[in-house]
């Protein structure tokens, strides 16, 4: 009789650890797919899809396509996610390794009506949040373009397309939402895209200020970041004719910069009439790095303005041109179309 008793649990035994090994045997499916754009094709890297009943998700390569693995047999809610498109969500049954792919909706978000109210609150005057670059430091940074001659003021930093095209980025805030004023007037080619920078001469101006924060909003929504005023100095007044002329090189590219202006006020029938003329002619070539050249990355650029005013008591006017003629070469190592052309340009010794 004791025997037997131990013969039963013997058998009992073994059928506990057989089923145990049918059903690990079972999750070895597989799961795969690619995520696109449904109206372009294109795929979605970094897009996400996760199994609700498992709790587990996996993230699409830089190809879009995701992969996961030892999954069991099962029906399963797949939930695929990106950033700016519809959350698509389906159930599947998984029998075997199966192949599932996504194409995903853009997504387009609508805010409803928003009625803002409030009251007027007295407070003490806040100083408008301002910084210059005037005076012996901005000759100091003469033939500079606009953005690098920025740099230093305090919230102020550059977007670069490699060393010849530069543009001011204000608290993370650039193109569409910084605006530049030339003496009073918009520009705006720095809004259209990455390989337009600012066309304007520096040598125009004598004081370069950057109004940041709530003070700038009263120049429009597109100076949402900031307002750079490029602000020349004022006509001569005293009759009389001076000017001035700049010389400027650089070893790197073999830069050369020269710059001049001359102005004048006339006397007596023509009293109250002022007048400005002013150039400037630059050329660089490639750029060098300590160990190799900056291929594609040399300028040549060459810009006129011309000022002439008449004013007395009660009355006056004044007529401003600019003109502004460059051409850059656009560092082509500075492109990079997905994920991967980043990760190579990271691990290439050369751009």
């Amino acid at each position: 009789m004791q025997g037997g008793f131990v013969g039963c649990f013997f058998f009992i035994l073994v059928q506990i650890n057989s089923g145990y090994g049918q059903q690990a045997a079972s999750c070895t499916l597989t799961l795969q797919g690619i995520v696109r754009d449904q109206r372009t094709g294109e795929t979605l890297a970094g897009a996400t899809v996760y199994l609700k009943e498992i709790k587990r998700g996996v993230v699409a390569d830089e190809n879009g396509s995701y992969h996961a693995v030892e999954i069991c047999p099962g029906k399963y809610t797949l939930i695929c996610r990106f950033e700016g498109y519809a959350i698509d969500s389906t159930m599947i049954a998984i029998g075997r390794s199966t192949k599932k792919n996504f194409n995903l909706q853009e997504e387009i978000t609508e805010l409803q009506t928003v009625t803002v109210k409030g009251e007027k609150e007295v407070r003490p005057l806040i100083t408008q949040n301002v910084g210059s670059v005037e005076g012996r430091e901005l000759e100091a940074k003469r033939g500079l373009s606009l953005g690098e001659s920025l740099k230093g003021i305090t919230g102020v930093y550059t977007i670069q397309t490699g060393p010849t095209i530069s543009k001011p980025v204000i608290h993370a805030l650039y193109n569409n939402r910084v605006l530049i004023l030339n003496n009073g007037v918009r520009q705006e080619g720095q809004q259209w895209g990455n390989e337009h920078a600012p066309e304007i001469d520096p040598f125009i101006a004598r004081k370069l200020s950057v109004i940041k924060g709530a003070a700038s909003i009263r120049y429009g929504s597109d100076a949402m970041g900031g307002v750079v005023l490029v602000e020349p100095s004022s006509l001569r007044v005293d009759k009389g004719v001076d000017g001035e002329v700049n010389l400027i090189g650089a070893t790197n590219g073999r830069m050369g910069v020269v710059s001049g202006m001359l102005q004048g006020a006339f006397d007596k029938k023509l009293s109250g009439l002022t007048w400005r003329a002013q150039g400037t002619f630059r050329q660089a070539g490639n750029a060098r790095t300590p160990n190799y050249f900056l291929e594609n990355t040399g300028l040549l650029e060459n810009g006129f303005s011309a000022a002439l005013a008449y004013k007395k008591l009660n009355f006056g006017g004044e007529v401003y041109y600019s003109h502004f003629n460059v051409k850059l070469g656009i560092f082509s190592g500075s492109y990079a179309e997905t994920t991967g052309d980043i990760q190579r340009a990271i691990e290439r010794a050369e751009p």
